[in-house]
């Protein structure tokens, strides 16, 4: 008399038993001819050669390892059989969200290996979002001083100095870690930042010490008096009266660039103008209130390579006279997302090799000479004029200038990316007057 399988037996399994989808029975070949399993009255069977293993209650009850190691066989075959029950009874497998946790024993038993997720695409180690379904994270890395302990031969050491900081926010839970122990689940990926050396200090621009813990403490950001306030800063520095329309641009931009990855664009800004219009405090005012924002005049190629690789910048160029080609391939490539430019790197042995740089950030020039029209058509221009100078003290922006412009941007980065991400939608049904590039370059700056 055959047993149907009990109402346990078609109950969620045990996590031991949980494989992904494209393992599952219908799609595999029949295993090992000499090992079975069988459904007796007393249980299940497990059977090699001359030897048995049984019976079991469940299939649930079931350790495939132990099953392995006693029969002589791969702990993957007896995980076939099983399947191939599943498929023979019509037993059901659990769920999508357990099908994630699946729990590998050692053939010796001394080790337990829980698999939770599919290891995802690299994420960048100075920061990241990512949105999956109803699920999303948000992360900002910073440099933060502190006392580091350190356990070694049993004692405990302790050090002072800056640390690489994550912090995040993951489906609106707010948390920091370590950057090196900065590994993320999402849905059924982890994330994992990629090597990338971010430098010993970090940019000067990055999140403070005390945005973090406003962060942490639950703090919410206006965006209404987000805008006053860089809208402040930027008439502290900049007069652009001759046309009014630069002072809900500007802000605009700045904003936008704390969201730049959640969009395929993000447009060149150019500040063209003569000798002393203040298109270098522009310049500065923009690169300091955004999103890590950094200063370059005159770089290298081989430095704006490894600056935007490495930290994902708002990369303000001053005094940008002449393009090469090499710097031209820049800038076409790091207006949008997926784009990578190869260089060839050689290694201190000598050994020559391929890489391809992900170069998609934030970027905004200043110069007296336009730079070619290939540029212009993927960003944003803004011509300048000779104006009074608005600042009493008569000097550039520091970085400290606008502490609390980043603060709240920072803040609102690791809390907003779900609402931007639907408004982003929403403006694509919108009739703005715009199609092709104008809408793509121009759609950050309208969300």
């Amino acid at each position: 008399m055959t047993k149907s399988p009990s109402l346990r037996e078609t109950r969620a399994l045990d996590l031991t038993l949980m494989l992904p989808k494209y393992l599952q029975p219908l799609a595999l070949p029949p295993c090992r001819p000499n090992l079975s399993i069988s459904l007796e009255p007393e249980g299940w069977y497990f059977s090699f050669h001359e030897s048995r293993i049984g019976p079991y209650e469940t299939i649930s009850e079931v350790n495939p390892a132990d099953v392995g190691r006693f029969l002589g066989v791969p702990t993957k075959e007896v995980l076939k059989q099983i399947l191939m029950a599943h498929s023979r009874y019509h037993l059901p497998l659990t769920n999508t969200e357990h099908l994630s946790n699946l729990l590998i024993k050692s053939d010796d038993g001394k080790e337990r290996f829980t698999i939770q997720a599919t290891i995802g695409s690299e994420v960048n180690p100075c920061g990241f979002i990512v949105l999956e379904n109803n699920e999303w994270i948000a992360a900002e890395t910073t440099y933060l001083y502190g006392e580091l302990e350190r356990e070694k031969k049993g004692e405990i050491e302790k050090s002072e100095g800056l640390q690489p900081i994550m912090i995040y926010s993951l489906n609106g839970q707010r948390n920091l870690k370590l950057l090196k122990d900065s590994i993320f689940k999402i849905g059924q990926r982890a994330l994992r930042p990629k090597s990338t050396v971010l430098g010993t200090t970090g940019l000067n621009t990055l999140m403070i010490l005390s945005a973090v813990q406003r962060f942490l403490r639950g703090e919410h950001i206006s965006p209404n008096e987000w805008f006053r306030q860089i809208l402040s800063g930027l008439r502290r520095f900049c007069n652009l009266d001759f046309d009014t329309r630069l002072y809900d641009v500007v802000p605009c931009i700045v904003m936008s660039s704390y969201f730049y990855d959640l969009f395929g664009v993000f447009p060149i800004i150019t500040i063209f103008g003569p000798y002393e219009s203040g298109k270098g405090r522009l310049l500065q005012c923009i690169t300091l209130m955004g999103h890590r924002g950094m200063l370059e005049v005159d770089p290298t190629n081989a430095s704006l390579f490894r600056s935007i690789e490495a930290w994902k910048p708002l990369l303000g160029i001053d005094e940008f006279h002449e393009i090469s080609h090499r710097m031209e391939s820049l800038l076409k490539a790091g207006y949008k997302k997926g784009t990578r430019v190869p260089r060839i790197e050689k290694t201190k042995a000598g050994i020559f090799y391929l890489s391809l740089f992900d170069i998609f950030s934030k970027i905004v020039i200043a110069s007296d000479k336009l730079p070619p029209s290939n540029i212009l058509q993927k960003g944003i221009k803004i011509v300048m004029r000779k104006m009074p100078d608005p600042n009493p003290e008569k000097r550039d922006p520091a970085p400290e200038d606008f502490e609390e412009i980043r603060s709240q941007g920072y803040m609102a980065r690791l809390m907003w990316p779900p609402a931007i991400k639907e408004a982003a939608e929403k403006l694509n049904q919108l009739e703005l007057g715009l199609s092709g590039r104008d809408f793509e370059v121009w759609k950050a700056t309208h969300v």
